[in-house]
Protein backbone atom coordinates (compact mmCIF):
# COMPACT_ATOMS: atom_id res chain seq x y z
CA UNK A 1 0.00 0.00 0.00
CA UNK A 2 1.20 3.43 -1.07
CA UNK A 3 0.46 4.72 2.50
CA UNK A 4 2.06 2.81 4.45
CA UNK A 5 4.99 3.26 6.51
CA UNK A 6 7.26 1.17 7.88
CA UNK A 7 9.85 0.15 10.30
CA UNK A 8 8.25 2.83 13.19
CA UNK A 9 7.38 2.20 16.62
CA UNK A 10 4.22 3.44 18.83
CA UNK A 11 2.14 2.36 21.61
CA UNK A 12 -0.59 2.96 19.97
CA UNK A 13 -1.06 -0.58 19.11
CA UNK A 14 -3.97 -3.09 19.08
CA UNK A 15 -4.50 -4.27 23.14
CA UNK A 16 -5.18 -7.32 24.59
CA UNK A 17 -8.25 -6.92 26.76
CA UNK A 18 -7.71 -9.62 28.66
CA UNK A 19 -4.03 -9.46 29.12
CA UNK A 20 -3.75 -13.14 28.09
CA UNK A 21 0.06 -14.18 26.29
CA UNK A 22 0.28 -14.18 22.64
CA UNK A 23 2.94 -14.86 20.21
CA UNK A 24 5.39 -11.90 18.53
CA UNK A 25 4.91 -12.41 15.11
CA UNK A 26 7.10 -10.67 12.83
CA UNK A 27 5.99 -9.23 8.90
CA UNK A 28 7.65 -12.37 7.51
CA UNK A 29 5.13 -14.91 9.90
CA UNK A 30 8.20 -16.27 11.79
CA UNK A 31 7.29 -16.35 15.54
CA UNK A 32 9.83 -14.28 17.59
CA UNK A 33 10.91 -14.92 21.21
CA UNK A 34 10.88 -11.64 24.12
CA UNK A 35 14.17 -11.14 23.37
CA UNK A 36 13.83 -10.26 19.54
CA UNK A 37 12.59 -6.32 18.60
CA UNK A 38 9.00 -6.53 16.64
CA UNK A 39 8.49 -2.88 15.31
CA UNK A 40 5.26 -1.51 14.59
CA UNK A 41 3.81 -0.85 11.29
CA UNK A 42 1.94 2.43 10.51
CA UNK A 43 -0.45 3.16 8.02
CA UNK A 44 -1.70 7.10 8.37
CA UNK A 45 -4.44 6.54 6.14
CA UNK A 46 -5.80 3.22 4.20
CA UNK A 47 -5.76 3.06 0.84
CA UNK A 48 -8.99 1.65 -1.19
CA UNK A 49 -6.54 -1.33 -1.22
CA UNK A 50 -7.02 -2.42 2.36
CA UNK A 51 -4.40 -5.54 2.67
CA UNK A 52 -2.39 -5.72 6.02
CA UNK A 53 -2.02 -9.42 5.75
CA UNK A 54 1.27 -8.72 4.91
CA UNK A 55 1.89 -8.00 8.30
CA UNK A 56 -0.33 -10.50 10.06
CA UNK A 57 0.20 -13.57 8.49
CA UNK A 58 -1.64 -16.00 10.96
CA UNK A 59 -4.81 -13.66 11.62
CA UNK A 60 -7.45 -11.86 9.24
CA UNK A 61 -6.55 -10.72 5.88
CA UNK A 62 -9.10 -8.36 3.83
CA UNK A 63 -8.66 -8.26 0.17
CA UNK A 64 -9.81 -5.32 -2.27
CA UNK A 65 -9.55 -6.43 -6.04
CA UNK A 66 -10.82 -4.63 -8.55
CA UNK A 67 -13.55 -2.91 -6.07
CA UNK A 68 -12.87 0.46 -5.07
CA UNK A 69 -15.60 0.59 -2.00
CA UNK A 70 -14.01 -3.00 -0.71
CA UNK A 71 -13.03 -1.28 2.35
CA UNK A 72 -16.28 0.64 3.14
CA UNK A 73 -18.41 -2.33 2.38
CA UNK A 74 -16.03 -4.03 4.68
CA UNK A 75 -16.33 -2.20 7.75
CA UNK A 76 -20.00 -1.77 6.86
CA UNK A 77 -20.71 -5.08 6.79
CA UNK A 78 -18.54 -5.86 9.56
CA UNK A 79 -19.52 -3.34 12.38
CA UNK A 80 -23.62 -4.60 10.69
CA UNK A 81 -23.07 -7.89 11.53
CA UNK A 82 -21.08 -9.67 14.11
CA UNK A 83 -22.34 -9.90 17.74
CA UNK A 84 -21.52 -6.90 20.60
CA UNK A 85 -21.08 -8.62 24.03
CA UNK A 86 -22.32 -5.49 26.31
CA UNK A 87 -21.15 -5.18 29.71
CA UNK A 88 -22.54 -2.78 31.97
CA UNK A 89 -21.38 -3.96 35.02
CA UNK A 90 -20.66 -0.45 37.27
CA UNK A 91 -21.74 2.78 37.57
CA UNK A 92 -20.66 6.28 35.08
CA UNK A 93 -17.35 5.25 33.88
CA UNK A 94 -16.81 1.62 35.09
CA UNK A 95 -20.07 0.70 33.46
CA UNK A 96 -17.56 -1.15 30.59
CA UNK A 97 -15.08 -3.28 32.31
CA UNK A 98 -12.82 -6.21 30.02
CA UNK A 99 -12.41 -7.53 33.54
CA UNK A 100 -16.07 -8.14 34.07
CA UNK A 101 -16.75 -9.64 30.42
CA UNK A 102 -19.20 -12.32 30.98
CA UNK A 103 -19.38 -15.14 28.03
CA UNK A 104 -21.43 -17.58 28.80
CA UNK A 105 -24.48 -16.30 29.95
CA UNK A 106 -26.62 -13.32 30.09
CA UNK A 107 -27.05 -11.29 33.48
CA UNK A 108 -29.79 -8.77 34.26
CA UNK A 109 -31.10 -7.48 37.50
CA UNK A 110 -34.13 -6.18 38.20
CA UNK A 111 -32.84 -2.65 39.19
CA UNK A 112 -31.24 -2.87 35.46
CA UNK A 113 -27.78 -1.63 37.17
CA UNK A 114 -25.77 -5.11 35.94
CA UNK A 115 -26.46 -5.73 32.16
CA UNK A 116 -24.44 -8.40 29.96
CA UNK A 117 -25.79 -9.07 27.07
CA UNK A 118 -25.23 -9.84 23.25
CA UNK A 119 -25.77 -6.90 21.52
CA UNK A 120 -26.78 -8.57 18.38
CA UNK A 121 -26.37 -12.35 17.03
CA UNK A 122 -26.12 -15.31 18.80
CA UNK A 123 -22.93 -15.50 21.69
CA UNK A 124 -23.02 -18.87 23.79
CA UNK A 125 -26.58 -19.99 22.12
CA UNK A 126 -27.97 -16.50 23.37
CA UNK A 127 -30.20 -14.83 20.71
CA UNK A 128 -31.06 -11.36 21.30
CA UNK A 129 -31.30 -9.14 18.22
CA UNK A 130 -33.94 -7.14 19.29
CA UNK A 131 -31.32 -5.74 21.62
CA UNK A 132 -29.42 -3.42 18.55
CA UNK A 133 -30.89 0.31 17.58
CA UNK A 134 -29.57 1.36 14.50
CA UNK A 135 -29.45 5.18 13.75
CA UNK A 136 -29.12 6.21 10.41
CA UNK A 137 -29.05 10.45 10.07
CA UNK A 138 -31.93 9.97 13.11
CA UNK A 139 -31.76 12.65 15.92
CA UNK A 140 -30.55 11.04 19.72
CA UNK A 141 -31.50 13.54 22.49
CA UNK A 142 -28.89 13.43 25.36
CA UNK A 143 -29.98 12.47 28.82
CA UNK A 144 -28.43 15.70 30.46
CA UNK A 145 -31.32 18.34 29.94
CA UNK A 146 -28.68 21.47 28.87
CA UNK A 147 -27.14 19.71 26.51
CA UNK A 148 -28.50 19.68 22.55
CA UNK A 149 -29.84 17.11 20.48
CA UNK A 150 -27.37 15.49 18.16
CA UNK A 151 -27.84 14.12 14.64
CA UNK A 152 -25.42 10.72 15.03
CA UNK A 153 -25.68 7.67 12.59
CA UNK A 154 -24.47 4.51 14.38
CA UNK A 155 -25.60 1.15 16.48
CA UNK A 156 -26.86 1.81 19.78
CA UNK A 157 -27.86 -0.47 22.58
CA UNK A 158 -31.12 -0.92 23.54
CA UNK A 159 -32.70 -2.20 26.71
CA UNK A 160 -35.91 -1.43 28.79
CA UNK A 161 -37.67 1.79 27.87
CA UNK A 162 -38.08 2.60 31.83
CA UNK A 163 -34.34 3.07 31.35
CA UNK A 164 -33.97 5.08 28.66
CA UNK A 165 -30.53 6.62 30.23
CA UNK A 166 -28.59 3.58 28.86
CA UNK A 167 -29.44 4.25 25.53
CA UNK A 168 -26.80 4.99 24.33
CA UNK A 169 -24.77 4.92 20.84
CA UNK A 170 -22.05 2.60 20.84
CA UNK A 171 -20.46 3.36 17.03
CA UNK A 172 -21.38 5.42 14.49
CA UNK A 173 -20.11 3.50 11.09
CA UNK A 174 -22.84 5.60 9.08
CA UNK A 175 -23.34 5.11 5.64
CA UNK A 176 -21.19 6.86 3.54
CA UNK A 177 -17.77 5.55 4.36
CA UNK A 178 -14.02 6.06 1.99
CA UNK A 179 -11.05 4.48 2.72
CA UNK A 180 -9.82 7.70 3.89
CA UNK A 181 -12.63 7.80 6.85
CA UNK A 182 -10.37 5.25 8.38
CA UNK A 183 -7.10 6.62 9.57
CA UNK A 184 -4.23 5.69 11.65
CA UNK A 185 -3.86 1.77 10.93
CA UNK A 186 -1.53 -0.10 13.22
CA UNK A 187 -0.12 -3.61 12.68
CA UNK A 188 2.08 -4.82 15.54
CA UNK A 189 2.83 -8.56 15.63
CA UNK A 190 -0.80 -10.31 15.85
CA UNK A 191 -3.04 -7.50 16.75
CA UNK A 192 -3.67 -4.29 14.90
CA UNK A 193 -6.16 -1.36 15.34
CA UNK A 194 -7.36 1.61 13.12
CA UNK A 195 -9.21 4.74 14.43
CA UNK A 196 -13.32 5.19 13.10
CA UNK A 197 -14.78 8.70 13.95
CA UNK A 198 -14.17 8.80 17.56
CA UNK A 199 -13.16 5.20 18.38
CA UNK A 200 -9.91 3.22 18.31
CA UNK A 201 -11.02 -0.19 16.89
CA UNK A 202 -8.45 -3.17 18.00
CA UNK A 203 -8.28 -6.65 16.79
CA UNK A 204 -6.60 -8.66 18.70
CA UNK A 205 -5.43 -12.28 18.24
CA UNK A 206 -6.51 -13.72 21.51
CA UNK A 207 -8.94 -16.73 21.58
CA UNK A 208 -10.85 -17.27 24.73
CA UNK A 209 -10.18 -20.94 25.89
CA UNK A 210 -13.77 -21.87 26.03
CA UNK A 211 -15.08 -19.64 23.52
CA UNK A 212 -12.80 -19.75 20.84
CA UNK A 213 -13.32 -16.26 20.04
CA UNK A 214 -11.52 -13.46 18.60
CA UNK A 215 -11.48 -10.32 19.83
CA UNK A 216 -12.60 -6.63 19.09
CA UNK A 217 -12.44 -3.70 21.02
CA UNK A 218 -13.89 -0.45 20.79
CA UNK A 219 -12.30 2.12 22.82
CA UNK A 220 -13.36 6.16 23.03
CA UNK A 221 -10.21 8.23 22.21
CA UNK A 222 -12.41 11.55 24.10
CA UNK A 223 -10.71 11.55 26.95
CA UNK A 224 -13.69 14.49 28.43
CA UNK A 225 -16.80 11.98 26.99
CA UNK A 226 -18.19 10.59 30.60
CA UNK A 227 -19.96 8.22 28.35
CA UNK A 228 -17.01 6.73 26.83
CA UNK A 229 -16.24 2.93 27.19
CA UNK A 230 -14.16 0.34 26.03
CA UNK A 231 -16.37 -2.27 24.39
CA UNK A 232 -15.58 -6.62 23.53
CA UNK A 233 -16.61 -7.61 20.10
CA UNK A 234 -16.99 -10.78 20.10
CA UNK A 235 -17.84 -12.78 16.60
CA UNK A 236 -18.30 -16.34 17.59
CA UNK A 237 -18.66 -17.50 13.95
CA UNK A 238 -16.88 -15.51 10.96
CA UNK A 239 -18.90 -17.45 8.33
CA UNK A 240 -21.36 -15.24 8.31
CA UNK A 241 -18.70 -12.06 7.08
CA UNK A 242 -17.43 -14.44 4.85
CA UNK A 243 -20.75 -15.28 3.15
CA UNK A 244 -21.88 -11.38 3.27
CA UNK A 245 -18.54 -9.68 1.90
CA UNK A 246 -16.96 -12.63 0.48
CA UNK A 247 -19.07 -13.16 -3.26
CA UNK A 248 -16.91 -14.40 -6.42
CA UNK A 249 -16.69 -10.93 -7.79
CA UNK A 250 -13.45 -11.81 -9.51
CA UNK A 251 -12.61 -11.78 -13.16
CA UNK A 252 -12.38 -15.87 -12.90
CA UNK A 253 -15.12 -15.44 -10.28
CA UNK A 254 -12.96 -16.21 -7.47
CA UNK A 255 -14.19 -14.61 -4.32
CA UNK A 256 -11.75 -11.48 -3.24
CA UNK A 257 -14.06 -10.11 -0.54
CA UNK A 258 -13.64 -11.18 3.66
CA UNK A 259 -10.64 -13.67 4.34
CA UNK A 260 -10.49 -14.29 8.25
CA UNK A 261 -9.66 -16.67 10.72
CA UNK A 262 -8.23 -16.93 14.17
CA UNK A 263 -4.52 -17.66 14.91
CA UNK A 264 -1.47 -16.84 16.64
CA UNK A 265 -2.10 -17.43 20.56
CA UNK A 266 0.05 -20.55 21.88
CA UNK A 267 -2.78 -22.34 23.64
CA UNK A 268 -4.72 -22.58 20.61
CA UNK A 269 -2.06 -23.76 18.18
CA UNK A 270 -4.73 -25.71 16.88
CA UNK A 271 -6.69 -23.17 15.58
CA UNK A 272 -4.78 -22.12 12.52
CA UNK A 273 -6.02 -21.47 9.76
CA UNK A 274 -5.46 -22.13 6.27
CA UNK A 275 -6.88 -20.06 3.55
CA UNK A 276 -6.73 -21.52 -0.06
CA UNK A 277 -6.95 -18.48 -2.06
CA UNK A 278 -7.23 -20.29 -5.27
CA UNK A 279 -9.89 -22.58 -4.04
CA UNK A 280 -12.56 -19.95 -2.57
CA UNK A 281 -12.58 -21.62 1.37
CA UNK A 282 -10.85 -21.80 4.06
CA UNK A 283 -10.02 -25.21 6.17
CA UNK A 284 -9.04 -25.48 9.69
CA UNK A 285 -10.27 -26.82 13.20
CA UNK A 286 -14.48 -26.47 12.61
CA UNK A 287 -14.34 -24.89 16.57
CA UNK A 288 -12.29 -21.81 15.16
CA UNK A 289 -15.08 -20.39 13.28
CA UNK A 290 -17.09 -20.90 16.13
CA UNK A 291 -18.89 -23.74 14.28
CA UNK A 292 -21.15 -26.39 16.31
CA UNK A 293 -19.60 -30.04 16.42
CA UNK A 294 -16.84 -32.13 17.57
CA UNK A 295 -13.40 -32.29 16.40
CA UNK A 296 -10.42 -34.14 18.02
CA UNK A 297 -7.32 -35.67 16.86
CA UNK A 298 -5.07 -34.87 14.05
CA UNK A 299 -7.86 -34.73 12.07
CA UNK A 300 -9.01 -31.05 13.08
CA UNK A 301 -5.99 -29.60 10.91
CA UNK A 302 -7.45 -31.56 7.93
CA UNK A 303 -10.80 -30.42 8.89
CA UNK A 304 -12.77 -28.73 5.79
CA UNK A 305 -15.49 -26.00 6.43
CA UNK A 306 -16.24 -24.07 3.00
CA UNK A 307 -17.43 -20.37 3.59
CA UNK A 308 -18.04 -19.10 0.15
CA UNK A 309 -18.53 -21.31 -2.95
CA UNK A 310 -16.25 -22.77 -5.57
CA UNK A 311 -14.13 -20.37 -7.79
CA UNK A 312 -15.49 -20.85 -11.22
CA UNK A 313 -12.85 -21.79 -13.61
Amino acid sequence: MGSQNQGSTTTTSAGNPDSLVTDKVDQKGQVQTSGQNLSDTNYTNLSPNFTPTSDWPNALSFTNKNNAQRAQLFLHGLLGSIPVLVNKSGENNEKFQATDQKWSYTELKSDQTKLNLPAYGEVNGLLNPALVETYFGTTRTSSTANQNSTTVPGIGFKIPEQNNDSKAVLITPGLAWTPQDVGNLVVSGTSFSFQLGGWLVSFTDFVKPRAGYLGLQLTGLDASDATQRALIWAPPALSGLSWQLGQPVGPRGECVGFEGGVGGSSSVRLARIYHHRNRGYLTGAPECFGLSGECGGSECLQAKHELRPNPIH
